[in-house]
């Protein structure tokens, strides 16, 4: 291969990536679900995505119970946007903090009822060459699952 057709690969490449959105983190995510979903996890709510501005808070409720064990795995758009993910219990008691472009959590619920997942941008940074130029925003999509509870 030459010089020149790696550049371009390279340049096509780097284009998707600076362009990147939701779909972007949802195709991310959809491997994750699929890998999970043929070992006989079950997804607890249908996969969500959004995007945020700095400072932006989502929360998304769920009901969990003591008889599972779940887990949460999460991706934005890009490798350099801050991004922080946590689930909070009934009480509104933090249980588990994961951040970055790929988190991943447990939590074994001590109590049964309506859980919190809270999604946190902190910074999204348009700087540098794998976000979008000139970004204000970022771009997540999530999915909590549960299995049999071995603890």
């Amino acid at each position: 291969m030459s010089g020149k057709m790696i550049a371009a690969v390279l340049m096509t490449v780097l284009v998707q990536w600076t362009y990147a959105d939701e779909d972007r983190a949802m195709q991310r995510l959809m491997s994750i679900v699929d890998g999970l979903s043929g070992l006989g996890e079950e997804m607890v709510l249908e996969p969500v995505s959004g995007t945020l501005v700095p400072g932006d808070t989502l929360r998304i409720e769920m009901e969990l119970d003591t008889s599972h064990m779940y887990h949460l795995h999460a991706f934005s758009d890009s490798f350099f946007n801050e991004i922080d993910f946590w689930l909070s219990d009934p009480s509104g008691e933090v249980t588990g903090v994961a951040g970055g472009d790929h988190a991943s959590l447990a939590v074994y619920p001590e109590t049964s009822g309506t859980w919190t997942l809270n999604v946190l941008l902190h910074r999204a940074d348009g700087t540098d060459p794998y976000s979008r130029e000139g970004a204000d925003s970022a771009s997540f999509a999530a999915a909590v699952f549960r299995g049999g509870r071995y603890l």
